[in-house]
């Protein structure tokens, strides 16, 4: 660094006693003035991130324009750091900021974050080579890590505001600790301590398959596996909750160290999980989870919007540019707190409703394209396996309405969704697994089928509301 820009051009990393730390490790940023020499050193995946991000006519940058219409002007500044640690890794006192991994060679991890200044925000996005290398190779693609720098984009237009990013934060509490378990990490088969940071987690990953459709098939797999896709940790917040922590269950593991599904470890060494008399993690399967913590996991956020981006409408880019609408509005600084699936429903439903009144939509209707706004709630009612009592789901839909958004009314669908529900049960649960998705099944799960069976039965012209 010191040799390509000179000395006096680039800086060191501080702590707040302003020692420099990080060792083996500078920084300068870059301009049109010092391009040609971060040319000369740039590791080969970061010169490439760099040029994606900052060609406007690249995929990836027409991806980012849209995602960044989120917080439109209220993102002030959005910051890449793009970290060389293919040939030194990550020192011990690494600040957080980097997200360093704590594998036997520590690097840094793709993360976002956002604060507020003044009256706007900033914005930052940690990249590494390391991580960009992992990304891309084996069945990746670089496409793959372009896809995970729209993930982290994402969750920089989810704007915090002064005390923090969900219902518990607060000046002297760690929400993300206590929303992502004691272990302070979220994993795509985690039920996390509430929905919202799953939704943000969902959407940002939504964005991303929408980019690269060939992430599908992981999220495919997962919506059809019958044995254990998601876990709990002893020392998430859900540990509380009777009803979810001993729902049938398999541990997975008991005690430190524990090893059980890739990507994922415990050890001695990680000081966060030795506060308690234990620790042991439990596996559920989709159908043992009750049906009101179902979204507590982001990969049945991302489901959601999944599935709905490819069944609502007769095309994918109309059901898109719903989503989109519905994330704006939840992306709103007033209604951060209010990120719940049940809001974006509503949300869908009501721009479903005001769709089938415009022009397209009487056409749509007419030659049998249409789907009822209907749907936008089925879809979220088959992502709990029908499992909630109606009172609970009504409940869910009512208090994420007009009670307190008063621009989010409540749709039409939510009067006449119920005197439907059992039908729609009954022709979805007999692709998961059958015996009405209780948890004892004679069959294979097929998501898909499932989801074209309810959207088929709201495409009945009796059935839609306008």
């Amino acid at each position: 660094m010191e040799s390509t820009f000179g000395a006096a051009a680039v800086e060191g990393f501080r702590d707040t006693a302003n020692n420099i730390i990080m060792s083996g490790y500078r920084f300068v940023e870059i301009t049109p003035a010092n391009m040609a020499q971060f040319r000369t050193i740039a590791a080969g995946n970061m010169l490439k991130t760099y040029d994606s991000i900052t060609t406007n006519t690249s995929r990836l940058r027409r991806k980012l324009n849209r995602v960044m219409e989120l917080a439109g002007p209220r993102l002030s500044l959005l910051a890449f750091f793009l970290t060389n640690d293919s040939t030194i890794e990550l020192p011990s006192n690494t600040p957080n900021f980097f997200c360093p991994t704590d594998d036997e060679y520590s690097f840094a991890w793709p993360c976002a974050a956002n604060w507020k200044d003044g009256n706007t925000y900033i914005g930052r996005v940690n990249l590494g080579e390391t991580a960009a290398i992992r990304f891309s190779s084996g069945s990746g693609s670089f496409r793959d890590w372009e896809a995970t720098i729209i993930h982290e984009v994402s969750h920089t237009q989810m704007l915090t505001d002064t005390t923090g990013v969900n219902k518990w934060d607060s000046p002297t509490t760690d929400g993300i600790a206590i929303s992502y378990g004691g272990d302070e990490n979220h994993f795509g088969f985690e039920l996390q301590g509430d929905e919202q940071t799953p939704l943000d987690e969902g959407l940002g990953t939504f964005w991303a398959i929408e980019h690269n459709p060939a992430l599908a098939t992981e999220l495919d797999d997962f919506l059809n596996k019958d044995s254990e896709r998601f876990a709990i940790e002893s020392h998430s917040v859900l540990v509380g909750t009777s009803d979810i922590w001993n729902a049938r269950h398999r541990v997975l593991c008991d005690g430190i160290p524990c090893n059980f599904w890739a990507g994922y470890s415990a050890s001695p060494a990680d000081t966060t999980l030795e506060r308690g008399a234990g620790y042991q993690i439990r596996g559920y399967r989709w159908l043992d989870v009750p049906g009101s913590y179902v979204m507590h996991n982001e990969m049945m956020a991302q489901a959601y919007f999944y599935l709905y981006h490819k069944y609502a409408f007769a095309t994918q880019d109309t059901a898109f540019n719903k989503i989109f609408n519905a994330v704006k509005i939840l992306c709103n600084n007033a209604n951060q707190r209010h990120r719940y699936p049940a809001h974006a429903a509503n949300i869908l439903a009501n721009s479903m409703e005001n769709y089938a009144r415009t022009p397209r939509g009487q056409q749509e209707a007419a030659n049998g394209s249409l789907v009822s706004s209907m749907f936008a709630y089925a879809l979220l009612d088959l992502m709990g396996h029908f499992g909630r009592t109606e009172e609970d789901l009504r409940r869910a839909f009512n208090i994420q309405s007009a009670t307190y958004i008063p621009y989010t009314p409540k749709p039409l669908a939510f009067n006449h969704y119920w005197t439907h529900r059992d039908q729609v049960k009954q022709l979805a649960c007999q692709h998961l697994g059958g015996n009405g998705c209780g948890p004892v099944t004679n069959g294979p799960l097929d998501i898909h089928r499932a989801v074209v069976a309810i959207r088929d039965y709201f495409k009945d012209s009796t059935r839609i509301l306008q």
